[in-house]
């Protein structure tokens, strides 16, 4: 398992963000939740590696997904490009058949 640096708080809940995650409150700490999983991220810059690593566990994600998320900054994460993609490829040829 590959370690994770002190990440600056914004840009963890940015990334859980595209995960899935919304904000359920704010305080001296964030909770997020799925639905399913509830997190708590500090307001502290940088958020220790470890309790990040933590945090990235909780949310089921691996790693390399969380690094994933946090480089991609300006949309979704690859993952979801390439189920979008496959959306439109679907919706663009049902429009080709129907014409």
């Amino acid at each position: 398992m590959s370690k994770i640096p002190g990440v600056n708080h914004l840009d963890a809940v940015r990334a859980l963000q595209k995960a899935g995650f919304s904000i359920a409150r704010q305080g001296k700490h964030i909770v997020m939740s799925n639905g399913t999983r509830i997190l708590t991220i500090p307001r502290h810059n940088p958020v220790n590696a470890f309790t990040l690593g933590g945090i990235v566990r909780d949310a089921g994600l691996t790693v390399e997904q969380f690094r994933d998320l946090l480089r991609n900054k300006r949309g979704h994460s690859e993952f979801s490009r390439v189920t979008m993609g496959g959306l439109w490829e679907e919706i663009s040829m049902s429009i080709y058949i129907l014409l």
